[in-house]
């Protein structure tokens, strides 16, 4: 299959810069794509932790029972970019490209005491490559001519996701969240046969594009507990439930041939048969003035709703994924020093992509700093820095390994009260 053949080797020629992608991997003609780590700016520079964090003056869309700590008549604006430096490689033949893209919009807000919502939109997925291979089986090329192969993908899906959470006692938070998926992911190939005798010239082509439509509702749930709650230190254990579920996805597979004789043209509609995997994520988290540390694990069910691609030996493995950070702020109050007001962050990312190549997992693995700048003195609004080195893949058994980089800035914007307060003198 074409496919096969275009895994096989790594992009060796770049085709025109479109800094829409999201992503950038050979890995991403399958599936879903990349699937983007989740978290504020922040949260990814501690390895993606946040299961379990708990706090009324910071957004956290890791779990939705955090809402339940909203402090009354405040509000929260969460936004973030990224900019990303994607480099493949396999044997001799490497790649690289660059992209920036807004990365998240969330806001924050009380509904009642003990009650808040929040609203999201943020990316889940993306595919994009650009890929173009060269037949090397001699008896092919001796029957038919000289023959290339070009693949194109590009697109994402995005989570629109509403939530509320709720503190029904003391110390215990529950919360729920709906999350819209929509987007589209194309992926189309060129194939194009040039005659070995001279002057023929290129006598046979073949492209075909795959456009896979998404629009579906799930949902997760998710609880907190603090287990010590104190003004200098606090502990908390948490977890969440996604539900998943069948995307659904509508699909038009379109597949057009022509030669020196005719042209034939074909346009299949169907539903995409990928699932999202129902998931379970636990953590624990550890806050106080100076030191904040936590540790998530999350596992993700991939294998029972999905099937394996035996054409292209492509298939699906349930994940393990561990996540370890921490964070040091040296004095938040110091007048004299603004580094010592600085929070300073470290984090590490470890597990394996969803998808298998004749049989072999992908380890995908991540560290990551940042650090948090408050804006003003005694103030909680922070502009946040991230970066994050990663690889996934491996170069033995004919596959890639993809490095990336990526560097992320945010803003949090915290108000309280006096966002909801009238002016006694106008």
């Amino acid at each position: 299959m074409l496919a096969t053949a275009a895994f096989a080797v790594v992009p060796s020629v770049l085709s025109a810069q479109e800094n829409s992608l999201n992503a950038y991997s050979p890995y991403t003609l399958y599936g879903v794509g990349e699937l983007h780590t989740p978290g504020t700016v922040a949260q990814r520079s501690m390895g993606g932790v946040g299961v379990a964090m708990q706090s009324n003056l910071v957004y956290n869309p890791l779990n939705p029972a955090a809402l339940g700590n909203t402090m009354q008549q405040s509000f929260i604006f969460n936004f973030g970019t990224e900019g990303q430096n994607f480099y493949s490689k396999q044997g001799d033949a490497k790649t690289s490209f660059n992209t920036f893209n807004v990365r998240d919009i969330a806001i924050q807000f009380p509904l009642a005491k003990k009650l808040g919502m929040s609203a999201s939109v943020t990316p889940y997925s993306s595919v994009g490559y650009r890929i173009l291979t060269e037949e090397t089986n001699p008896d092919v090329v001796a029957d038919i001519g000289y023959v290339d192969y070009y693949h194109v993908g590009e697109g994402s899906i995005t989570e629109a996701k509403l939530a509320i959470g709720w503190e029904p006692f003391k110390r215990f938070f529950i919360g729920a969240s709906g999350m819209l998926y929509v987007g589209d992911l194309d992926r189309s190939y060129t194939t194009r046969i040039t005659a070995i005798t001279a002057g023929q010239g290129t006598y046979s082509s073949a492209s075909g594009l795959d456009n896979m439509s998404v629009s579906r509702v799930m949902a997760n749930v998710g609880a907190q507990y603090h287990i010590i709650m104190k003004p200098q230190a606090a502990l908390t254990v948490g977890a969440v439930y996604d539900f998943g579920g069948e995307l659904k996805a509508k699909t038009k597979h379109y597949i057009s041939s022509n030669n020196v004789y005719s042209d034939t043209v074909s346009l299949v509609k169907g539903v995409s048969p990928i699932a999202l995997p129902a998931s379970l994520s636990v953590g624990i988290y550890f806050h106080s003035p100076k030191v904040t540390t936590g540790f998530d694990y999350v596992y993700q069910n991939w294998e029972s709703k999905n099937e394996y691609d035996a054409v292209n030996k492509v298939g699906y493995t349930n994940t393990h994924t561990y996540k370890f950070g921490i964070q040091f702020t040296p004095n938040r109050g110091d007048v004299r020093r603004v580094l010592n007001r600085w929070s300073y962050r470290l984090g590490a990312r470890y597990g394996s992509s969803y998808l298998t190549f004749q049989g072999q997992k992908l380890p995908d693995m991540a560290l990551t700093l940042g650090v948090g700048i408050p804006i003003k003195l005694f103030g909680t609004s922070s502009i946040d820095v991230g970066c994050e080195l990663g690889r996934r893949g491996r170069l033995s058994n004919g596959l890639v390994r993809d490095t990336y980089f990526k560097f992320s800035i945010g803003m949090s914007m915290f108000g309280e009260d006096y966002w909801f307060s009238r002016y006694k003198i106008d």
